[in-house]
């Protein structure tokens, strides 16, 4: 059985670089949209006369004056303009190594796309509140992962590994859980702790501590999971980081990784305590969730099994319509 399709749109996303904002702002929906009848096309700074081909034009964290270049020649033929953010600038802190490279021309630019865009997408409802001061209409659209690149066979070490995946921002967010982490490799012979990047770090002993390689290859990147058996998401509450979404939690999940998360919005929106993950306000708390995991391998093994429901619940195949709907695209299908 079957009927003809609907015409798919033409969609050009401009992505601010090929790195994870790329990969899950632009790429992975894009991706999943070309799968689905539609024409797709991902560049990091197309010629604005050729936005006038499209039907819509996303501009990713569109800071710079191209992308306010790009938007007013779209405006200018008609193309439906969607301004996508996922991160806050304006609240950035002195532990984001960016802070100096966001300029006021750069905020003002930033502020611009969003003010003028037909409407503004971002990760989560309380940065979606924050956006809306600069007057567009504001939807979320959540951070999804590709399915595809989530089947993690995983790895078994001698010991039950504590483990840390993130980037170079999130060093202060490591120092919250530096002393129960201590605490517990100094204690249990049982444990290991294994982190991405930080060759220098808060943790001890040394020995029993193991830096993973990082990858830039992003579909190689969910291997780096695959020896972990309980994954750790720590958290400042701030401003800046409660305008973050909960993709760490949804990472570890579809691992099947059971994760421990600091008890901010960020996480406590996702995480069901006891339930598909923990939420820790405190030292006592992290060593207590840490503690339960290491010596209760059917409660990992649990914990686990719901954390893996609830990432794939944000795969993007069971959400890509949520982007139809907000880009006004004709539906596609059999």
């Amino acid at each position: 059985m079957g009927s003809s399709k609907t015409p798919g749109a033409k969609i050009l996303f401009l992505a601010p670089s090929y790195g994870a904002t790329g990969w899950y702002r632009c790429n992975v929906p894009g991706k999943e949209l070309a799968k689905i009848g539609h024409t797709v096309h991902l560049d990091l700074g197309s010629e604005p006369d050729v936005v006038a081909g499209y039907d819509v034009l996303v501009i990713s964290n569109g800071s710079n004056e191209r992308a306010l270049e790009l938007l007013q020649h779209a405006r200018s033929a008609g193309v439906y303009i969607v301004a996508d953010i996922d991160d806050d600038p304006w609240h950035m802190t002195d532990a984001n190594p960016n802070i100096m490279h966001f300029d006021e021309t750069e905020r003002m630019s930033l502020e611009a796309v969003l003010s003028q865009a037909d409407c503004v997408t971002t990760t989560n409802p309380f940065l979606a509140d924050f956006v809306s001061s600069f007057g567009s209409s504001v939807i979320v659209l959540p951070n999804c992962l590709p399915g595809e690149y989530w089947h993690v066979a995983k790895c078994r070490h001698p010991k039950t590994v504590i483990g840390w995946i993130g980037g170079l921002t999130h060093y202060d967010d490591l120092l919250l859980v530096a002393e129960p982490i201590n605490r517990l490799l100094t204690e249990r012979s049982d444990i290991e702790f294994h982190l991405t990047v930080f060759e220098e770090h808060p943790f001890q002993p040394k020995t029993k501590v193991k830096i993973l390689p990082a990858t830039l290859n992003l579909p190689e990147y969910p291997a780096l999971f695959a020896g972990i058996d309980i994954g750790i998401a720590p958290l400042v509450d701030n401003h800046f980081n409660r305008s973050k979404s909960d993709l760490k939690f949804l990472e570890y999940g579809a691992a099947r990784v059971p994760c421990v998360a600091s008890d901010v919005s960020t996480y406590s929106r996702a995480i069901r305590p006891g339930q598909n993950g923990f939420l820790a306000a405190n030292s006592a708390q992290w060593i207590e969730h840490l503690t339960r995991l290491i010596d209760d391998a059917t409660l990992r093994e649990q914990i686990a099994t719901e954390a893996r429901k609830t990432a794939e619940e944000r795969f993007i195949d069971k959400q890509i319509h949520l982007w139809e709907k907000t880009y006004s695209l004709p539906t596609s299908g059999l």
